[in-house]
């Protein structure tokens, strides 16, 4: 078995993986690596496996094509490489998994941002197709929904910062808990 996909990225990596989201995203597509993790988390607390070849379309990479085939083996290498990292994070240490939250760069305080990693949670569960979390976890959904869809957008603008702070953990929170939620469905 080749471990080269188990390897987690360097931080000169993750540098590569994000120009290239943003450089061949588009308005439609995953743009910044917090928006990706947020996207591989969901695709990884799904009870059902998802294939590659059902989430590389919503990236975007699949769908244009980038301009050297070297970059484009670059960009799908780095893409599973990630993915098996969150995956295997997840797995080994759900409880000290952090979200790849990013700080906000116009803001006169330090506002951690939430909004892209939520996003892109969100994209991965529509296409996971996930249902019958049940109601007990329907709660922690819409935890993430809160900041992760534009019909709550006036929700979170009309937040306090220590409202917005507080809401930090609870995405956590909530992932985490729907993370550990569908585990115990694939074990049963």
């Amino acid at each position: 078995m080749d471990t080269v996909f188990l390897h987690p990225l360097s931080d000169k990596e993750m540098t590569r993986l994000d120009d290239l989201l943003f450089k061949y995203g588009s308005d439609k597509a995953i743009r910044t690596l917090s928006e990706l993790d947020g996207f591989f988390v969901a695709l990884v607390s799904s009870a059902e496996f998802i294939d590659p070849s059902d989430w590389l379309h919503v990236i975007g990479g699949r769908t244009q094509k980038l301009k050297r085939e070297a970059e484009e083996e670059a960009f799908y290498a780095l893409l599973m490489r990630y993915m098996n990292s969150v995956a295997n994070d997840l797995f080994e240490a759900c409880d000290a998994f952090e979200p790849l939250f990013v700080a906000s760069p116009t803001s006169m305080q330090p506002l951690v941002m939430v909004e892209d990693w939520c996003s892109g949670y969100m994209r991965g569960v529509r296409l996971s197709g996930w249902s019958g979390i049940g109601a007990g976890l329907s709660k922690e959904l819409a935890v993430i929904a809160t900041h992760g869809l534009k019909e709550h957008q006036a929700n979170v603008a009309s937040m306090s910062v220590e409202q917005y702070n507080a809401s930090i953990e609870a995405i956590t929170e909530a992932m985490r808990s729907l993370y550990r939620h569908s585990l115990s469905l694939r074990t049963e």
